[in-house]
């Protein structure tokens, strides 16, 4: 490893309560070159016998949990396996056990007093996670020379007080260190002393022990009381010159501060070029690799001049045995020493073509088995890889939503679809348990996206209306919760017919009139007793006190296309999908007349399929959600305003329906499934059902927390939990 790691401890002895100490790994070899080397800072401030039992803890369990993780035995055969990953897992593993033993030990320390770092070295790249007061800092080497000291990250729980010890390493950073660079991890009292002119010199000059030993030196006389705790990094693998600390004077303190330091970029460093990793990773059987067995013999055909006469003899034997006695040809080397045209030396060299012909086949045949046989164990050993890979991330997903980390989650999730989708049939029957294994898998992809699979047991079926009118086609539904008395709604435009069912005494009803046009579309009510639905041109209005309907006159267009219907301070609004326009309406005389354009749209009018207005929250939030096939925009005063719902998984492609209520729902009948959002658009979840194959609408009863499907003509229930 090119990596130079170094120490810098002082007076810790000094520190009353608390403790404070480094953590630096001692792998064997073959755990270095697979996992690089652990460290870690740890200072805590609470009584001391606790703080030195977490210490402990935290130091042994990182260790074991680490270096004895499986997965790292995968690493040579697994190429996207990578350390941060399995190290961010372990860190959370770790927390978990943290907090196992805090409460079994019935040890209280509060978050602020908790300052750890713990990383990895692996190669030339550094991964680490940093928590509290102490210090990432990369000495960086500027263009001119000078050596800038700088602060990579300030922790996050740095200034938060309510951070919770369950989430104490929230975050990874990882990258390569530069070149002519060093990075230097300290606790919060030898940070400050860490910007001062003769440390920055002190570990730009020298190897780190040496950079180490000068600067615990050079700290000491400054007769501080608190304990500082460093470690120094130094990618050795570039072209930085390290001077020894026998014949390095440190600076004075009155040194010009613009003193630069410069390295010799020509001198090459001493460290020897390791071998060559080996080819192949041997099963437990043995692998042998058939084409450099072949090129092999090859080679000793090629510079073996006997095999080389042989094999010319049995050809040349093979010519003359086709041709008659007295024409065999004698003029070659090879045919004077092996033939004097007597018949019985001929019957030799035919039966020794022969064999030599059957060797070459045998051979052949062995080679071609052999190959056959590399064959199924790299397949099996690969679909063994592949299951491993596949249980590696669904442990990782697991552990991502223990601590309702979904963003990480998602990342991984999505790297495990690849995975699956890219397996063949052949292969998918080869894996043990892949049933197993991918119902583990889907049943995540629906934690991590909400989605709440609704059985069959749990979807009641509220009433099929086809037991109504068997003729009948339901194509909308509304709820109405009046003081406790709930009624659907279902508007049966092939009937030019409202069917109603009363839920408390299940009486069935039909409301209609000659005065429906086409059928009542786009039902929206208002103050849980009226029900506006629109008719051609014309509003419907359904009073559900007494099921009377009556009739206004709508001022618009033959040729238009109404998508959607709102009302809102009195005035009507309905989407025009025709010209994109969002057009309001006012009541006069009995008809909605002289339309007013309050928002156009600049996009096609096939990606536009329904709107809604926030109308619960007062004037200043009444905003316009306008429906597309994908998702939805937000307008307030006529203006664009930014706003994405959270992500779905499948994205949405066809959404058809939408309600602003106390959340926003969204309809898509292709995915078979209604998706609730808060109003600022975070994800609550997804009710999907595969009974649901023909869902053309749906209406919720916020009060008991019910949403309702029409399926085709039945009407469908299930909580909102």
């Amino acid at each position: 490893m090119s990596m130079k790691l170094a120490t810098i401890v002082a007076n810790t002895e000094k520190k009353i309560n608390g403790e404070a100490i480094i953590f630096v790994a001692e792998p064997t070899p073959e755990q270095e070159r697979l996992a690089g080397k652990l460290f870690a800072i740890i200072e805590i401030d609470t009584k001391k016998n606790d703080a030195k039992s977490i210490a402990n803890f935290i130091v042994n369990k990182i260790n074991s949990n680490y270096y004895e993780n499986e997965k790292l035995l995968l690493r040579d055969k697994i190429n996207d396996l990578k350390i941060e990953n399995i190290f961010e897992t372990i860190l959370v593993k770790t927390n978990s056990d943290l907090v196992e033993f805090l409460i079994d030990k019935k040890i209280s320390v509060r978050p602020q007093d908790v300052n750890i770092t713990i990383g990895i070295i692996y190669e030339n790249q550094i991964h680490f996670s940093n928590t509290g007061k102490n210090k990432p800092l990369l000495l960086h080497c500027e263009n001119d020379g000078k050596y800038t000291m700088i602060n990579i990250k300030c922790d996050d729980h740095e200034n938060n007080k309510e951070y919770n010890l369950r989430k104490i390493f929230s975050s990874i950073i990882s990258g390569e260190i530069p070149n002519k660079s060093y990075f230097v991890f300290a606790n919060e009292s030898l940070s400050e002393y860490l910007f001062n002119k003769e440390i920055i010199n002190i570990i730009s000059k020298l190897a780190p022990a040496g950079a180490a030993e000068q600067a615990k030196n050079t700290l000491l006389k400054l007769n501080i009381q608190a304990p500082f705790l460093g470690i120094i990094i130094k990618n050795s693998g570039g072209n930085n010159e390290e001077f020894d600390i026998d014949n390095y004077t440190a600076p004075q303190k009155n040194n010009d501060k613009s003193q630069a330091i410069v390295y010799d970029a020509d001198k090459k460093n001493n460290l020897k070029t390791l071998e060559q990793k080996t080819e192949a990773i041997m099963s437990s059987g043995g692998v042998i690799n058939a084409d450099k067995i072949k090129e092999g013999v090859k080679n000793i055909i090629r510079d073996n001049k006997a095999v080389n006469a042989i094999a010319a003899a049995g050809k040349k034997i093979i010519e003359n045995s086709n041709r008659p006695k007295g024409d065999i040809n004698t003029s070659t080397t090879i045919d004077k020493e092996f033939l004097n045209d007597g018949s019985p030396k001929r019957k030799i060299f035919k039966i020794t073509a022969i064999v030599l012909g059957l060797a070459v086949v045998v051979f052949a045949g062995n080679l071609l088995f052999q190959k056959h046989t590399n064959n199924k164990i790299e397949v099996a050993e690969r679909i063994k890889t592949t299951k491993e890979v596949i249980e590696q991330k669904e442990n990782q997903i697991e552990s991502y939503m223990l601590y309702k980390n979904e963003n990480s989650a998602k990342v991984i999730l999505g790297e495990l679809k690849t995975i699956i989708d890219g397996l063949k049939d052949s292969e998918i029957k080869d894996i043990d348990n892949y049933a197993q294994l991918l119902a583990k898998y889907q049943a995540q992809s629906d934690e991590v996206n909400h989605v709440q699979k609704i059985i069959p047991l749990s979807l009641k079926n509220v009433i099929n209306f086809s037991d109504v009118s068997a003729d009948a086609v339901v194509d909308n539904i509304t709820i109405v919760n009046d003081g406790g008395i709930k009624k659907i709604y279902a508007s049966a435009n092939n009937k030019k017919t409202i069917f109603k069912r009363n839920l408390s005494d299940g009486v069935n009803g039909v409301v209609s009139s000659d005065k429906i046009k086409s059928g009542n579309n786009y039902p929206l009510l208002i103050n849980n007793n009226l029900i506006y639905y629109i008719d051609e041109n014309q509003i419907t209005k359904l009073d559900t006190k007494n099921d009377q309907l009556s009739f206004s006159v709508l001022n618009l267009a033959a040729d238009k296309k109404p998508i959607g219907i709102s009302l809102y301070n009195d005035k009507l609004y309905i989407f025009e999908k025709t010209e994109r326009k969002l057009l309001k309406f006012s009541l006069i005389n009995g008809a909605y007349d002289k339309a007013e354009t309050r928002l156009t749209l600049g996009i096609e009018n096939t990606d536009i399929n329904n709107f809604a207005i926030n109308l619960n929250e007062g004037a200043n939030k009444s905003y316009i959600l306008v429906l597309k096939n994908n998702g939805v925009l937000k307008y307030l005063d006529g203006k664009q305003q930014s706003f994405n719902l959270g992500a779905v998984e499948p994205a949405l492609s066809a959404a058809t329906g939408i309600k602003i209520l106390k959340n926003i729902y969204i309809m898509e009948p292709q995915n078979k499934r209604v998706i609730v959002f808060d109003k600022a658009g975070k994800l609550i979840k997804q009710y999907q059902s595969e009974e649901l194959n023909n869902l053309k609408d749906f209406s919720v009863d916020e009060t008991t927390n019910t949403l309702y499907f029409l399926n085709g003509n039945n009407v469908l229930e299930t909580s909102l939990k």
